[in-house]
């Protein structure tokens, strides 16, 4: 068939609608099965993407006691931020994201910290990744976990109309 028979559309058939997907048509980061909170198995498996934003904005820059603290990041997970060289090696900070909520973690409300955390370098908190401790990695005490990337899902835009 030539190309100048090819019929190029973009849109989708009449009545098409697109599948729900679980468990929300927003950007999401799920992490792999895993409850959040390991103190609380039925708790969320994924976050929204606005609310890590939105917990990142209150983030301080610098370290601080208990977070942010350094993350060295000997788990070698591809992260996206260069982290700052210290004594010959990369470090990031990293900082607790707590599914659910759009304000920033902080001590002092003594709010469960959860295993969910962001990872930023020192200094610019504006990029960052997102990242949980993962059970699934065997040879670790309960809640000592190494750390592994959450897995980013882009959001879906609703069906458009039509209006013919």
């Amino acid at each position: 068939m030539s190309s100048s028979n090819t019929k190029k559309t973009d849109s989708a058939p009449p009545g098409y609608t697109p599948a729900h997907r679980v468990p929300t048509d927003s950007s999401y980061y799920s992490f792999d099965g895993n409850p959040w909170n390991n103190k609380d198995p039925d708790s969320q498996t994924w976050m929204y993407a606005r609310e890590a934003r939105q917990q990142q904005d209150g983030v301080p820059a610098g370290k601080r006691l208990p977070y942010p603290s350094r993350f060295g990041n000997g788990e070698v997970l591809p992260l996206s931020t260069p982290g700052t060289s210290k004594h010959g090696r990369s470090e990031w900070l990293h900082h607790p994201l707590i599914p659910g909520r759009s304000n920033t973690w902080v001590p002092y409300r003594r709010d469960p910290v959860g295993g969910v955390r962001s990872f930023y370098t020192e200094g610019d908190t504006s990029q960052f990744d997102v990242g949980f401790h993962d059970p699934k990695i065997p040879g670790y005490p309960k809640g000592r976990e190494p750390f592994s990337l959450a897995r980013y899902h882009a959001g879906v835009r609703p069906p458009r109309s039509s209006t013919n």
